[in-house]
């Protein structure tokens, strides 16, 4: 009524926070009766259904709002939205039980809201899905930001823009009903590994296509937009269930901590994305490549030798640091890979180059090649590398300085190596 009443832009903006402060109520009370009712694979049969209309409200919603400001002009979508909201609260109020027992109610107070955010947090599976959910949904809603230039300016598709991007809907719907069927039978987590996967390889071929072919076709961007909307169909259930997992006794405050975290994971990834649009599908594609392997990696994929990063992306690496840094692949100005022209630094590790740094004990451990180089290979290599050493020997240094070499296989025992300086 506010908005719809609304007679000047700092009271426009002012109503629609507001909207937006009650709107976040549903999403939070949805999840946390899901949870009271149901656990694991039944929960995420459950929460499929439910995200499945979380993903296909923005995206119908265009089409919906352009039709009511064609019959009545902008009021008449918060005349809509006044039609939807009190018949559905209503209903909501009589046929919906309560769910949370008496006896798990907790009073409204700072220190009990505290505590429940300790505890959420202790959780370090919670923690990872609230990390992949912000990831994921990062490049999620750039997309919903964007789609109007994409459509209108890029493929010039003019008022079928709301058709086309409705079509999407269709994926998400398949995509959530095809979910509540297999996810009793193969699980949560291989679901959402396959669909994570998928969403990758999908978004990292059009992003390669970008860079070498320009913009693709648009009928090439539809099989996209079709793609990706249905792995987000089919991994937004499954993540919110293996979150709320353990944490059914506090359903209500770790579904609101769980919607605010990843969504403050998702508003600047999401900035960042549509910071860089120019006319380009390219930064969308590769927002959700980036975001879907930094997923993977979130989860424990360290099947790779090293990463490269552009600086504008250490926003996403950054949070990866649990994971990459014991393993000493954690990306850096210093060693070269963290650097505005990626593409150069690929081709240079591809050729061979490696990283290596002296420890405390004044030893360098380098690889040199792998088992099955020739022996010619793993000798040309080895001498390569130690000429090298020695040709950053500072002017100033004294005797011998490389003192022992030694080669080894991965476990195997060191063998000396003579090296004549």
């Amino acid at each position: 009524l506010l908005s719809l009443t609304a007679e000047s832009w700092s009271l426009m903006v002012t109503a629609r926070f507001l909207q937006g402060l009650g709107a976040a109520a549903p999403r939070v009370v949805s999840v946390a009766i899901v949870r009271d009712r149901y656990k694991g694979r039944a929960m995420a049969r459950i929460m499929s259904i439910i995200m499945a209309i979380f993903i296909l409200a923005p995206i119908i919603a265009p089409l919906m709002g352009q039709g009511l400001i064609f019959i009545g002009g902008w009021q008449a979508t918060f005349v809509g939205l006044i039609l939807v909201a009190v018949p559905s609260a209503i209903w909501f109020s009589r046929a919906i039980p309560e769910t949370l027992l008496p006896a798990h109610r907790r009073r409204f107070r700072p220190a009990v809201i505290f505590d429940g955010v300790v505890e959420v947090c202790s959780h370090r599976v919670t923690v990872i899905y609230m990390l992949v959910m912000g990831l994921i949904g990062g490049p999620f809603i750039s997309y919903l930001a964007t789609s109007r230039q994409i459509f209108q300016d890029i493929y010039g598709v003019g008022d079928m823009f709301v058709i086309y991007f409705a079509l999407g809907s269709i994926a998400a719907g398949i995509a959530s009903l095809l979910n509540a069927r297999l996810v009793m039978r193969h699980g949560m987590r291989r679901l959402t590994g396959i669909a994570t996967a998928m969403l990758t390889s999908v978004s990292a071929a059009l992003w390669g296509w970008t860079g070498i072919g320009g913009t693709p076709d648009f009928i090439i961007f539809m099989l996209w937009q079709t793609s990706f909307i249905f792995c987000i169909g089919m991994i937004f259930g499954n993540l919110q269930a293996l979150a709320m997992e353990p944490l059914g006794h506090v359903a209500g405050l770790a579904a609101a901590i769980f919607g605010a975290v990843s969504t403050l994971i998702s508003l600047p990834l999401s900035w960042l994305i549509s910071g860089y649009f120019d006319n380009s599908i390219s930064p969308l594609v590769g927002g959700f490549a980036a975001a879907e392997l930094a997923t993977k990696i979130e989860k424990g994929w360290t099947d790779f030798d090293v990463v490269i990063a552009h600086p504008s992306m250490m926003r996403v690496v950054g949070k990866l640091g649990r994971v990459l840094g014991p393993q000493g692949k954690m990306p850096s100005p210093k060693s070269g890979t963290v650097t505005p022209n990626a593409a150069q630094a690929v081709s240079d590790f591809c050729a061979g180059k490696v990283e290596f740094r002296v420890d405390s004990g004044s030893n360098v451990h380098v690889p040199v090649g792998k088992a099955s180089f020739s022996s010619e290979q793993l000798a040309d290599n080895t001498r390569a590398f130690l000429d090298y050493v020695m040709s950053l020997r500072p002017a100033t240094a004294k005797g011998a300085y490389i003192r022992n070499v030694s080669i080894s296989t991965t476990m195997g025992p060191g063998l000396k190596v003579e090296y004549a300086q």
